[in-house]
């Protein structure tokens, strides 16, 4: 079955951010609708996302009842989507929920609040002159009736194919709302008080808060007589979602984020249509541009995924737009259109599954440093993987991986577990680290901890202690920060062992600049074993944490030396750790997607003195890679293509297949028939 081919929202989206005050004179005084249609047809759009609603608050359609900007009093929403239809441009309607400060100010009660009382805002420091301070607004108070008013208001007036609801945003700051609406509907539907932190119990009172105003906000669009696909950003929950979107952004730091994001939203999505929203800004929302080289990184990636791309741009602040800022996006849908013919209606081909669970993150935030180390070494192998989403962990929906990684997921459903574990039984290959599996998603009794594989007994009290494997690496030891003590049922291979400390520090008792290998405890650290007719592997230690932390190639080595006592794909990528592969079936071919990425050389916190100093690394340039050769076996190849339908060469051997692409610059495809 194809995959999604975005006829209807496009591949080149836009967004004209307005989330302009009146504090500045001036601000928005050149807005027009022809200069705003002018703009998008100038950079060869399909669709824009327009503002009905801004995070003030301010309404730029007709309206007679709510707040609009003083510097624009006509009706700028309907003139731009009148325009934008007659270029033949799509119009989708732009709508701020959980910010609208003019609601929040008139009615401070609607705020959501912290245990003190305290509204919740975005953060930012006191002394910070810079960063807007937006206050999140709870859809479980009054202000509820208030945004699906102006939902109806807009719905009877106006005429837009899509709608999307911006900060529908699940648990911001990571605090419980504990305003006066929750307090009492929390009361109403459970005995227990309303807790202090988060738990299970109120992130799913959330998720269903946040989803139930979506759906009422659909419903009340379908009572006006219309139909209008929704959509929301951003966090869970993503049932009433026509297509689901996420902002996606490197911001200078994580060079994964993109790509991490497209897996996790297309594993949400489950076959909908995935928007990835991108910024021209180099930082949050600077008023500088990025250079072409991140932008067209930033392309290249999303579109190797079979996703929208969204650009956010934002206008001067008298409403003109800025000309270089235009050029640097219109040079990054240039890529968007090379890509384009190779990626629609394609679908992932993956052999190996990485489990991303929303809701147990969202309890355990350090959780995600194990995805993120398990994601980064995947993609550095260049092996064809893809993420599955809590939700699909069935039994039928894991048998078509050879392998599947749950890299320390604290809290499943017993269900989950359990479809795991039969997984592992019926033949699957699991490999799992640290605490996953031992605590409850609901009310219910937690999984079999371990899926019954390992039984965990105990953390080890050491801050740092040290991991001896069986096998011989570049590194005698690999130091680990947390670790566990655990059983395993049933015979294991030990792969690693738990050396102690030699020593507690304490404020008088040291032995060198840092703790040492002490004692071989002999402890199993890293077991494999057997259950049913398939195989898995346990680490006690966070490994993939550890392998963000510490960048070892050591720890590297470790790792995949445990994935290969599991499974061997039939394909992958031999090329320097910075290129990432990205693997698809369109019609009967294989394609292979090649984004090259290289950043600048960091040069932080000083040279003499080490001090803190904020971080911003851009990618900057790229330098050629030359030989990339794309491995298969198991099935011949028959031919081999690149993007502009030249022949690459193919050697075949018994059983196996090289293709090499002799030049990769910025990005390449290689499609393979076989």
């Amino acid at each position: 079955m194809p995959g999604p081919t975005y006829d209807r929202l496009g591949y080149k989206r836009l967004i004209v951010d307005y989330h302009f005050s009146s504090f500045v004179p001036g601000t928005l005084a050149k807005a027009s609708a022809a200069g705003y249609v002018a703009a998008c047809a100038g950079l060869g759009v399909d669709s824009v996302l327009v503002y009905a609603k801004d995070h003030w608050g301010h309404c730029y359609y007709a309206t007679p009842s709510y707040p609009r900007h003083p510097n624009v009093p006509q009706d700028l929403f309907g003139e731009i989507l009148a325009g934008l239809r007659a270029r033949q441009i799509v119009p989708y309607a732009y709508f701020s929920v959980g910010w609208d400060e003019h609601a929040v100010r008139a009615h401070p009660e609607w705020a959501m609040r912290d245990a003190s009382g305290a509204p919740i805002r975005r953060g930012a420091p006191d002394d910070d002159q810079v960063t807007g301070r937006w206050t999140y607004l709870c859809v479980n108070s009054p202000y509820r009736d208030y945004a699906l008013a102006q939902l109806r208001e807009i719905a009877a007036g106006y005429d837009c194919p899509a709608l999307f609801l911006d900060i529908l945003f699940l648990n911001p700051a990571r605090k419980v709302c504990a305003c006066a609406s929750c307090q009492a509907r929390w009361a109403r539907e459970h005995a227990a008080p309303l807790p202090a932190s988060l738990t299970p119990d109120y992130l799913a009172f959330a998720v269903e808060s946040l989803g139930r105003f979506h759906q009422d906000a659909q419903a009340a669009i379908r009572a006006a007589g219309k139909v209008v696909r929704t959509t929301h950003n951003f966090g869970l929950p993503y049932d009433a979602d026509d297509y689901v979107a996420f902002e996606v952004n490197p911001l200078g730091r994580n060079y994964l984020r993109d790509s991490a994001l497209a897996k996790i939203m297309r594993a949400e999505a489950a076959g909908r249509e995935v928007e990835l929203i991108g910024h021209r800004f180099n930082q949050d929302w600077d008023f500088t541009t990025k250079g072409q080289t991140l932008m067209h990184w930033e392309a290249a990636t999303v579109l190797a995924h079979n996703c929208a791309l969204m650009w956010v741009d934002q206008p001067n602040m008298d409403g003109s737009f800025d000309a270089q800022a235009a050029a640097a996006i219109r040079s990054a849908y240039e890529v968007v259109d090379n890509l384009a013919p190779h990626m629609r209606g394609s679908t992932p081909y993956a052999e190996i599954a990485l489990l991303y669970a929303a809701r147990s993150t969202a309890l355990h935030p350090e959780e995600e440093l194990d995805f993120a180390g398990a994601y980064r070494l995947l993609t550095e192998l260049h092996w064809p993987f893809d993420v599955i989403a809590e939700a699909s962990l069935t039994v039928e929906a894991l048998r078509g991986f050879a392998l599947v990684i749950v890299p320390d997921v604290h809290h499943l459903t017993a269900e989950a577990a359990a479809a795991v574990t039969e997984y592992v039984r019926g033949g699957g290959a699991l490999l799992f680290t640290h605490r996953t599996a031992t605590a409850s998603l609901t009310a219910t009794p937690p999984p079999v901890s371990g899926f019954g594989l390992v039984e965990i007994t105990a953390p080890l009290p050491h801050p740092a202690s040290f991991l001896k494997p069986a096998f011989p690496l570049s590194s005698t030891y690999l130091r680990v920060a947390e670790t566990l003590t655990f059983r395993a049922q049933g015979d294991v291979r030990v792969l690693a062992t738990h050396v102690a400390p030699n020593i507690a520090v304490t404020a008088e008792r040291w032995v060198s600049h840092n703790v040492a290998p002490g004692a071989e405890t002999g402890q199993p650290s890293v077991v494999a074993g057997q259950y049913g007719a398939g195989r898995y592997v346990y680490c006690a230690p966070r490994l993939f944490a550890e392998y963000v932390r510490q960048g070892l190639p050591a720890l590297r080595e470790f790792l995949e030396h445990l994935l290969r006592q599991l499974a061997m794909p039939s394909i992958w990528v031999e090329a320097p750790s910075i290129v990432e592969a990205t693997f698809s079936r369109q019609g009967d071919d294989l394609v292979v997607c090649l984004v090259n990425g290289v950043i600048g050389k960091p040069a932080l916190g000083g040279f003499l003195l080490l001090r803190e100093t904020p971080g911003h690394v851009v990618l900057d340039e790229v330098i050629p890679i030359r030989g990339v050769r794309i491995h298969m076996h198991g099935q011949p190849i028959a031919s081999a293509y690149d993007g502009r339908g030249r022949p690459l060469p193919v050697v075949r051997s018994e059983n196996a297949s090289i293709v090499t692409l002799e030049h990769l610059d910025e990005y390449a495809v290689v499609r393979l028939t076989r």
